[in-house]
């Protein structure tokens, strides 16, 4: 099975290849492009660049997944209306996962509870709250004052995505990022 997956939910955006073949170990190949937000410009010929390296054609693939938000509405956009694009030129299936959630898989097996960030402009942060991978709550809107509070019980929490640093930045106690 072939997978394209992408996000552009952020300033940074993400390309995913991966490969899954019976009796072999998962292949995966990232590209992240931090293109200012030049999304509609970089997505398509990053997806085919990919897609390129691993000797894949678009038709190739067997699925494409894309982030739902929280993020960016005009990133989000450009994901899901040029992966809807191929999915109906190509017949191949498309799906979305929440962006917080993707953010998390990459540390789902992180032992206690994990904050998924995204920085929501106007001193505001879009996050979840995780532990084990488990979801603890659903995505919240929220200042770093009630993000402080939101964390008090769970003292080893690991600040997740791209924006963790500025997070972290904003707290009064310190976090992992």
């Amino acid at each position: 099975m072939n997978i394209l997956s992408c996000d552009t939910s952020t300033e940074v955006m993400h390309v995913c290849f991966a490969r899954f073949e019976e009796g072999k170990k998962p292949f995966f190949e990232a590209r992240v492009v931090t293109s200012a937000n030049q999304h509609s410009e970089m997505l398509v010929p990053s997806m085919l660049e990919v897609c390129q390296r691993n000797s894949v054609k678009l038709k190739e693939l067997d699925l494409l997944v894309c982030t739902s938000g929280p993020g960016s509405f005009t990133g989000l956009r450009i994901a899901m209306s040029t992966l809807k694009g191929i999915s109906l030129a190509t017949g191949i299936p498309m799906v979305t996962i929440p962006t917080l959630e993707a953010y998390q898989a990459c540390n789902s097996s992180y032992p206690h509870t994990s904050l998924a960030v995204i920085d929501a402009k106007k001193k505001r942060f879009y996050t979840a709250l995780f532990q084990a991978g488990e979801r603890l709550t659903p995505d919240l809107d929220l200042d770093p004052l009630q993000i402080e509070r939101l964390l008090a019980p769970y003292p080893d929490t690991l600040l997740l995505g791209g924006d963790a640093p500025l997070l972290a930045s904003k707290l009064s106690k310190h976090y992992a990022v």
